[in-house]
């Protein structure tokens, strides 16, 4: 197996950094012009983080955890996917104490461990993966909004964190989605099923205008990937 993928992160319109991060493999993206594409062997890790905005430094938590998930071996199971989100968890903690400036610093993480026929997902927040299949999402995180733009539990700013972690089958022709929240709070299901079952190389462009016809309300980060056969 192979992935073929494709990542787009950009700042809110009201936001002059990008609190949003993407993980492919080692490459760490922090803000793209346009779609940027890449070819990803199997086993590999895809990720995205999301700065909690209005927080001390959401740009600083995002990087520290995406650099420190690009560095990382490929989770194989779930016991390792959750031990990387709560390393990240203390790498944020270890910060803070460090630099008083970074105090209160978090972010939201979607995490997929992708193996040869298996994936393995771990999560806090409300950054969101799915894996589209017989032209449904489904859901492979669990969210931890509690009302409104409230987060139960996130990397750094919570007390003790504990990662939602899955595992489900993968197989290819299958189609996964990473996406912050600043997709998902403005294109819907429905809109977003329709968007993965047409043309893959196209699917994050659209999902990008819809979210500029939004107006880019937060920072936006969606990576799309394509489980194919090794050649």
């Amino acid at each position: 197996m192979q992935l073929e993928v494709w990542i787009a992160t950009k700042p809110s319109l009201t936001h002059t950094e990008n609190e949003d991060r993407a993980v492919v493999g080692d490459e760490v993206f922090a803000d793209v012009a346009g779609v940027e594409h890449r070819h990803l062997p199997v086993p590999g890790l895809l990720v995205a983080v999301d700065g909690l905005g209005g927080h001390a430094s959401g740009h600083v938590a995002s990087h520290v955890a995406a650099k420190l998930f690009a560095a990382a071996d490929v989770p194989t199971d779930e016991a390792g996917a959750a031990q990387l989100l709560e390393l990240a968890d203390r790498t944020l903690h270890d910060a803070m104490q460090t630099d008083p400036e970074l105090q209160g610093m978090g972010a939201t993480v979607a995490l997929t461990s992708v193996l040869d026929g298996t994936l393995i997902t771990a999560n806090a927040g409300d950054t969101s993966a799915w894996r589209y299949t017989d032209g449904h999402l489904e859901p492979l995180t669990v969210s931890d909004r509690i009302a409104g733009s409230q987060i139960g539990q996130c990397l750094g700013a919570t007390h003790e964190l504990v990662p939602h972690v899955q595992t489900a089958e993968l197989h290819p022709g299958e189609r996964l989605l990473l996406a912050s929240d600043g997709l998902t709070d403005v294109v819907g299901l429905e809109t977003l099923e329709q968007v993965l079952g047409g043309p893959i190389d196209h699917a994050v462009i659209d999902l990008l205008d819809r979210v500029e016809q939004a107006r880019f309300p937060d920072d936006v980060t969606i990576v799309v990937a394509e489980v194919q056969p090794t050649a």
